[in-house]
């Protein structure tokens, strides 16, 4: 575990929590919930087009994905959770095969108590990725809370690690695949990166039945009115 928090610390990754403790608290986690602005890109949008995304973050989700299958032989559930209506994270939940997508949410905590109403996943099993403060009441109810780094932020990163707020913040901003380096680290937790490096790129049978599991999610799609309801995106 010293070489891998030493690994991540040299790229500027930082440890809120000890890598053990994270280690302990990845063993509950049932799903994985992802702001979308400013974690998966700069965070920077137009009137005429929505914050994308990068493929080495999505390969990143996908290898994190097939090591909890290996490790547990079932899915775990995937969710983005943002408070804008973007069109850009809806295709790529349905690209991915995720689980939900929550939009124009403005308290996070919502859609996470939703989560324990209509999927029974508590809190204590959420690990979310996130990047600003808009995200916090979600952080601060969730398992394992994986920080973007933002280096315009000095004074924010400065509080989360007074506060504890999150567990780990990331040495790569969400423009430079912040969500991979968060993925890796959750997969090299468990000792075998390697194995699931090679079971993907040979395609091995075991891998393969995993993505023929994984074609089967459909996202459903979630926003806010007086409650969360149920909508399209």
């Amino acid at each position: 575990m010293e070489a891998l928090a030493k690994t991540f610390e040299q790229i500027g990754g930082e440890f809120v929590t000890p890598l053990t403790d994270i280690k302990k608290t990845l063993s509950s986690v049932k799903a994985f919930v992802f702001d979308w602005d400013g974690v998966f890109n700069n965070g920077t949008k137009s009137p005429d087009s929505s914050a994308p995304f990068s493929e080495a973050s999505s390969m990143g989700i996908n290898m994190m994905r097939f090591d909890y299958w290996c490790r547990n032989s079932d899915m775990p559930f995937l969710a983005i959770i943002t408070g804008e209506n973007n069109k850009a994270a809806a295709e790529f939940a349905r690209r991915e095969c995720f689980d939900a997508v929550y939009y124009q949410v403005k308290d996070k905590t919502t859609a996470i108590e939703h989560l324990g109403e209509a999927y029974k996943i508590l809190p204590s099993q959420v690990a979310c990725f996130f990047d600003d403060v808009a995200d916090l009441s979600m952080a601060k109810v969730c398992a394992l809370r994986m920080m973007i780094r933002r280096k315009s932020s000095p004074l924010f990163a400065q509080y989360m690690r007074q506060s504890k707020l999150c567990d780990y913040i990331t040495g790569h901003e969400g423009q430079e695949h912040g969500v991979r380096e968060a993925c890796e680290l959750l997969i090299g937790i468990n000792g075998n990166y390697n194995e699931r490096i090679e079971a993907r790129y040979n395609f091995a049978p075991h891998y393969q039945e995993y993505f023929r599991q994984r074609k089967l999610s459909v996202p459903k799609f979630y926003t806010f009115k007086d409650a969360i309801v149920e909508a399209s995106l």
